[in-house]
């Protein structure tokens, strides 16, 4: 038996053969299994049997030819790789074809088996072009038959698949043909992972299948594409202007969706958040490379932000006027536009001004589709007025920014008594609180002071302004809205007790700043006006309907801060245990 088996061997093509032939006389009996299950007359046996048995047989089979391509080719060079690639994708799609007929079994085979091909056969140099086609051309076909299996978790497979496979090959291609790549195969992606699965391959707007929460979200896909956009960034060590391609991810995202009707499906709003973060990202990695012109980076961005802007006003014009679509087109424009802004000042200052101009063009273009908009005017208004209140900041210091916020406090008084363009009440409320804050740091701020005149009038100049600005909107608002009234007295004499303070501070103790300047007489100042001043609001608070709380809890905190500051000079400021002069 020993001779006889070293002289006769079996040649490897014959035991490829006999594998194949074993591995179809599998399948043939699964096949003939099903029909048998199928005369059954229970429903549920059939079902529960077909899922179970027959499809076992078939997995066994299919498993068995995978094997032998794979070894074909690999082992004993009997077929060529792309031979026995092509023959291991027709197994992978046969396998979610028969998931129609045999159940979810068939379905992890073909997916497993379809993406896991290339990484069998292998090669010395790969093509990252053809191997990309290849992926595309096994999710475009798991997607058509996706959308008439009844298993709804097969997307999730399908996309993990895909996006894996451009993970790995984002980090390991070549960086010559990193761009190219991306440009031709990511709008691909985008269209095949993000859209397909919920609109069809028509990109109609009600098209839905079975792609849906918790298998498929199209944010999710988005994002893993924005990480693969991320990743494609990060292993590049010098970007050129080519790299501006990569802002084809979120222009895809906003364009595919609403190409044909003008606007998208609801759920698509979560992806226009996507492209947002993908816009600020590229705009401030691309910006800070030595290679590319930044002019170029921040046209494109401008451009995009437009696109983000008539993106979400189309889907609310269009009649989508569910409550996300309505914050999103409350404060995506203004958000970025503000985020941009305040980047820009930051990081390349040389454009500040262009970009405000940009900035203010698009918000005068938010006004003018809020006064048709009746139901988002007053909140559309709040958050232009934000976008106003930080190209103030940006352009302004000190106390010409604490008038200019008086002043605006001013503009949102006038647009109330006129009811143009009105912003929501809380906007006037937050501006006056930053405005109040601010002015109560004064005394205590050197560089909020006005410093260019004689020290006396430093506060003076400071704070009556502002002052004056409040009363003038308090008249403003005298018979038109009561409970803004209200806010506006105790704003003024809140204004009032700081300029009495900081006033008092200087003429007895020669100096505005009190944390600077402590000693034991100007705490035993501070001490003494704290006191007072919680006693006049304790006074307001026993007299107001509508802010005693806001009163009352005023006149607490001056009251404990009054106690802490005697506990001071009782201790750290004691004239027994400190040496002062006494004059």
């Amino acid at each position: 038996m020993q001779v006889v088996g070293s002289k006769f061997t079996i040649p490897a093509a014959l035991r490829m053969l006999l594998a194949a032939g074993l591995s179809l006389l599998l399948m043939g009996a699964g096949e003939w299994l099903h029909r048998k299950i199928a005369t059954l007359k229970t429903a549920y046996l059939h079902k529960k049997a077909d899922a179970y048995i027959p499809a076992t047989l078939y997995a066994a089979g299919m498993s068995g030819l995978y094997g032998t391509f794979i070894f074909a080719a690999v082992k004993h060079q009997l077929i060529a790789p792309t031979v026995a690639l092509i023959a291991m994708a027709s197994l992978a799609l046969g396998g979610l074809w028969f998931s129609l007929r045999l159940g979810p079994l068939m379905a992890v085979l073909g997916i497993i088996g379809g993406y896991s091909a290339p990484l069998w056969i292998g090669g010395s140099e790969p093509n990252f072009f053809l191997l990309t086609s290849y992926v595309c051309v096994i999710t475009l076909a798991s997607l058509a038959l996706i959308q008439k299996s009844p298993i709804r978790w097969l997307i999730s497979g399908v996309i993990l698949g895909h996006s894996l496979w451009l993970i790995l090959i984002a980090v390991t291609i070549s960086p010559e043909q990193r761009f190219t790549w991306f440009v031709t195969f990511i709008p691909i992606s985008t269209y095949l992972m993000v859209f397909v699965p919920r609109m069809g391959w028509a990109l109609h707007f009600r098209i839905m299948h079975r792609a849906r929460w918790p298998f498929f979200h199209p944010a999710f896909s988005a994002f893993l594409l924005m990480m693969i956009t991320y990743l494609t960034v990060c292993f590049t060590e010098s970007l050129t202007t080519q790299s501006l391609l990569l802002f084809v991810l979120p222009f895809a995202l906003l364009i595919l969706p609403a190409w044909r009707y003008g606007r998208a499906p609801r759920i698509y709003v979560s992806t226009i958040l996507v492209a947002m973060l993908c816009i600020e990202f590229l705009t401030r990695y691309l910006a800070q490379a030595e290679g590319i012109n930044t002019v170029w980076v921040l046209l494109i961005s401008a451009a995009l932000i437009v696109l983000v802007i008539c993106r979400v006003i189309g889907q609310y014009y269009q009649g989508d006027h569910a409550r996300s679509q309505q914050w999103m087109t409350i404060f995506a424009g203004p958000v970025m536009l503000i985020g941009s802004l305040i980047w820009i000042d930051q990081a390349h200052p040389d454009h500040r001004l262009i970009w405000t101009v940009f900035t203010m063009v698009c918000a005068i273009g938010l006004a003018y589709f809020a006064l048709y908009q009746r139901r988002i005017t007053t909140r559309l208004s709040a958050s232009l007025h934000g976008v106003l209140l930080t190209v103030s900041a940006i352009y302004l210091t000190g106390s010409a920014f604490t008038f200019a916020l008086a002043l605006q406090v001013l503009l949102i008084a006038c647009q109330q008594y006129k009811s143009w363009f009105t912003p929501h009440a809380v906007t006037i409320k937050v501006l006056m609180s930053l405005l109040i804050l601010r002015i109560t740091l004064v005394p205590f701020i050197p560089s909020l002071q006005t410093a260019f005149t004689p020290e006396w009038t430093w506060m003076v100049l400071s704070v009556l302004p502002t002052l004056a600005v409040l009363l003038v909107t308090r008249y403003v608002l005298l018979k038109h809205n009561v409970t803004l009234r209200a806010w506006f007295d105790a704003a003024t004499l809140h204004v009032s007790v700081i300029l009495l303070f900081a006033q008092t501070n200087y003429l007895v103790l020669g100096s505005y700043n009190f944390l600077l300047d402590g000693d034991f007489y100007s705490v035993a100042l501070f001490a003494g006006q704290t006191l007072a001043l919680g006693a006049v609001y304790h006074y307001k608070s026993r007299h107001s309907t509508q802010l005693h709380r806001l009163y009352q809890g005023y006149a607490l905190t001056l009251f404990s801060l009054a106690g802490l500051l005697a506990l001071s000079l009782n201790t750290a400021y004691q004239p027994f245990y400190t040496r002062i002069s006494l004059g």
